[in-house]
């Protein structure tokens, strides 16, 4: 490693302006693909609000019409 102060930060410039350049060329690259996998994303996300929802309606259901017994929170047959 230099000892000279304007040598260390003259080769950190060139190797962070060299790692920008290379994620520029990345993203360049993929920019497409990050547009459908975020879309992809979003709608995972929205099948599973509605399976968690149509999952909870039916627990709140199947609760409204079991009796509870003092003392456990199984059904009375």
């Amino acid at each position: 490693m230099p000892k000279n102060l304007w040598i260390r930060i003259g080769v950190l410039v060139a190797v962070a302006s060299a790692l920008m350049w290379v994620a520029q060329e990345l993203l360049q690259k993929v920019a497409q693909i990050l547009i459908w996998t975020g879309c992809a994303g979003v709608a995972l996300m929205a099948i599973g609000m509605v399976l968690e929802l149509r999952g909870n309606k039916a627990k709140a259901i199947a609760g409204s019409d079991a009796k509870a017994v003092s003392g456990g929170d199984k059904p009375v047959e």
